[in-house]
């Protein structure tokens, strides 16, 4: 019996020194975390590293995401050209939760994000018709005689002008979906 209470006493003593767990939860691989974008993009002006940040709002995949900022960079641009589509590509870095503390993140865009143009189509085009026009007249008066080169240029201005992509800006305040690659520890 009184072996029984000395291996009772002993085992309690080490059960009190074993080390407190912290109440950490994890989110899964492909939660989805809802956010809206807190920094614009331009596909214009944007570079390689930029910082964008992402605040992240209801509905939580868990409480402990209120508040919380996802902080992220810009890792390719493409500018807008004639016949180059405008792109930017980014990856997160971190998300920062309301209490300061941080974690690595890996997440990626859930569907597409919509940009609006820089400037109109249609007045970019237009403007082209006229400019091509203007140019069109002055060499068809010089080498034919005739007015034959102002519709012929207005054609190709036109033509050329509604190849130029538009460069997008991404608004400050879009919302944006995104899903984690890989799962998440919410640090408490």
């Amino acid at each position: 019996m009184g072996y029984r209470l000395l291996a009772l006493v002993v085992a309690a003593s080490l059960l009190s020194f074993a080390p407190a767990r912290s109440a950490t939860a994890t989110l899964p691989t492909y939660a989805i975390i809802h956010t809206v974008l807190q920094t614009s993009i331009n596909t214009k002006t944007a570079y390689v590293g930029q910082k964008v940040t992402f605040g992240v709002i209801a509905p939580y995949a868990n409480p402990k995401l209120n508040g919380a900022t996802i902080v992220g960079h810009v890792t390719s641009v493409q500018k807008a050209g004639r016949g180059t589509n405008p792109e930017i590509a980014g990856v997160s870095d971190r998300i920062v939760f309301s209490n300061g503390s941080s974690s690595p993140i890996s997440c990626a865009l859930l569907g597409t994000v919509k940009g609006t143009p820089n400037k109109s189509s249609a007045a970019r085009t237009a403007g082209g018709a006229l400019a091509g026009m203007a140019v069109g007249n002055m060499v068809g008066k010089s080498l034919f005689g005739g007015n034959a080169g102002g519709a012929v240029g207005a054609v190709a201005g036109g033509a050329m002008a509604h190849n130029v992509r538009q460069d997008i800006t991404i608004a400050a305040g879009t919302p944006i979906d995104l899903e984690l690659s890989r799962p998440l520890d919410l640090k408490g």
